[in-house]
Order: structure tokens, then C-alpha cells, then sequence
């Protein structure tokens, strides 16, 4: 079944993770303890989001939306806010020293789940253009037939989740800044930094643009990776870079 399954995949960074797969599953067998617990709990979380992405969303040619706010905030969790959390919780275990004291663990979990959480959402808002012709729309409020009549009506409520997404952000670049150990900091603040720039680059949009589809291009990439090794040097000069990605899209304290 396995390799039947792999032989589907038309991505190719996808079929060779697909290839890989048993070697993943024996890696986990030599897991054990508290380690163990966690990754299987990241893991089944992740699983039931994407079950629940199967469910709402068949493939089956009609249009499809999310009900209640309430649903997205908790499919974000789901697919990715819980790796925050997990991230969390191996650096604790694997590498306490990392963490900055001043911060219970509880609270740096809060802010690393709403740090993935945004990340997801930057997913949801670039992609909302080839979502809605797959189908699918993850922002909510709307009835498919209002939203297959006119995308448009979209754009008040992608507004709103672009806010949210901003304020979890800042969430993000406060659990950046607890993060002691500087190469671990720079590799935490790399999807925050870049997360940064490609929403400060949809708000700078018109809407058909926002539908196209916003990508952060190998150039930029390339500087935001050799800026970050400076700047993460220091939880000051990660805020400065961050505030410089952004644009001035966003006021964070």
C-alpha cells in the first residue's frame, strides 16, 4: 500500500518524503520516555487536523467553507500551533539551558502555540486564491454561494484574520526573544522572519494581487537568511530585524 501510495505522488519533494517513510517510523522506535509522549502527541494532533481538512473539504466539485471563527482558530492549532507547544516542550526537556529563565514554561508554550498559529494563517491568507478554486474557504462568515458569486465579499473578513495574524506574530517574536542560545534562536526566528515579509507584502496589495498568490522570492530568502545570523546574535537585534521585515505593516511593542 505503501508504495502504491508513493508511485501517486506527482510532487517530487513529496514522493521522496513518501520513500522515506519507514525510515521515519524507525527513528520513532527508538524513542522512549517523555520524548516518546510528546512526539506522539504533536503527531495525532496533526493527524486529526488533517482529517478534519478531508472531511469539510471532499473533493467532490462544490464549494465549501468554515462555519465559525472558533473552527479556524482551532484547525490552526491543530496542524501547527501544537508544534509550537512541541517545540516547546523538547527544548525543555533536550536542551533546558536554551530557554530563558524569566518565563514559565506554560507561558513560552502559549506564545510558541500562537506563533505556529500564525504561521499557519500567512499559509491560509496567501493561499486563499487557490484554495477557493479547489473549493475550500477556511476564512468564515460566508455561504458558499456568497463566496462562489464574488470573492470579494472575502476581503473585509481576510482584513480581520490578517490582524489576528499579526498579533500572533508578536507572540512569535516574544518567544523568539526567550530563546537563550543563539543558533537556536536564529533557527526558531528564520519562519517568523519570513512569515514577516510575505504578510507585509499582502497588505500591501490589491485584492486580484492577494488572489494570485504572494511568494517571497530565493533572492530574499537568501538575505533574510544571511541578515538573521547577524541579528539573532541578540533577542534586540531579532526585534530589529523583524520590524525592519515588516515594513511598518504592523506596530508591535
Amino acid at each position: 500500500i505503501h508504495q502504491d501510495f508513493t508511485r501517486c505522488q506527482k510532487d517530487e519533494a513529496e514522493r521522496r518524503l513518501m520513500e522515506r517513510f519507514t525510515e521515519g517510523l524507525d527513528w520513532l522506535a527508538t524513542q522512549r520516555g517523555a520524548a516518546l509522549e510528546a512526539i506522539r502527541q504533536v503527531l495525532r494532533s496533526i493527524i486529526q487536523g488533517q482529517r478534519l481538512d478531508i472531511l469539510r473539504f471532499p473533493a467532490d466539485g462544490q464549494m465549501h467553507c468554515l462555519s465559525t471563527a472558533q473552527e479556524l482558530d482551532d484547525y490552526t492549532w491543530l496542524v501547527a500551533g501544537c508544534v509550537g507547544e512541541f517545540w516547546t516542550e523538547m527544548c525543555a526537556q533536550l536542551r533546558p539551558e536554551s530557554l530563558a529563565p524569566s518565563q514559565g514554561l506554560a507561558e513560552l508554550k502559549a506564545q510558541g502555540a500562537r506563533f505556529g498559529k500564525g504561521l499557519q494563517l500567512i499559509n491560509i491568507l496567501r493561499d486563499l486564491g487557490e484554495d477557493l478554486a479547489d473549493g475550500r474557504c477556511y476564512l468564515p462568515g460566508f455561504s458558499a454561494d456568497e463566496v462562489r458569486r464574488d470573492s470579494r465579499v472575502l476581503e473585509p473578513v481576510w482584513q480581520h484574520w490578517l490582524g489576528i495574524c499579526w498579533e500572533h506574530l508578536g507572540a512569535g517574536l516574544d518567544y523568539v526573544t526567550q530563546v537563550a542560545d543563539g543558533r537556536l534562536r536564529y533557527a526558531t526566528a528564520l519562519p517568523l522572519f519570513i512569515g514577516g515579509k510575505t504578510l507585509a507584502k499582502m497588505q500591501a496589495l490589491p485584492w486580484p494581487q492577494r488572489l494570485a498568490g504572494v511568494k517571497i522570492g530565493r533572492i530574499e530568502v537568501t538575505m533574510i537568511l544571511a541578515e538573521a545570523a547577524v541579528a539573532c546574535r541578540s533577542p534586540a537585534g531579532a526585534r530589529r530585524l523583524f520590524a525592519k521585515l515588516s515594513e511598518g505593516a504592523c506596530a508591535l511593542a
